[in-house]
């Protein structure tokens, strides 16, 4: 994959020296805009930080565990008694509340 955005992480793949970056794949990529995108693309560089670093980041931005989250998420949102009607896909938790959205 050509990178737009995170050239940067690319040049520096232990921003922590105990993680080295790991990424997902093109077709791994794919394979999860389909199922939470309604198969549309992700943003370009949420895309590359899939790529460079979505299975490992050392970033602390990435839980890879993307159906436990959702799965988590909704029961959550059905708590409060919220509904989604687009797409989204949850991709990380802040302290056991989930707010990161695509």
């Amino acid at each position: 994959m050509e990178l737009k955005y995170l050239q940067k992480l690319k040049d520096n793949p232990s921003l922590n020296p105990r993680i080295k970056i790991e990424g997902l794949g093109k077709d791994k990529i794919q394979e999860l805009e389909s199922h939470y995108n309604r198969g549309d693309k992700f943003p370009l560089a949420f895309r590359e930080y899939l790529f460079l670093a979505g299975i490992r980041s050392g970033t602390g931005v990435v839980d890879n565990d993307f159906e436990e989250l959702r799965e988590d998420c909704e029961e959550s949102l059905e708590n409060c008694g919220y509904t989604m009607n687009r797409p989204y896909f949850v991709f990380d938790r802040l302290d056991s509340i989930y707010s990161i959205f695509f």
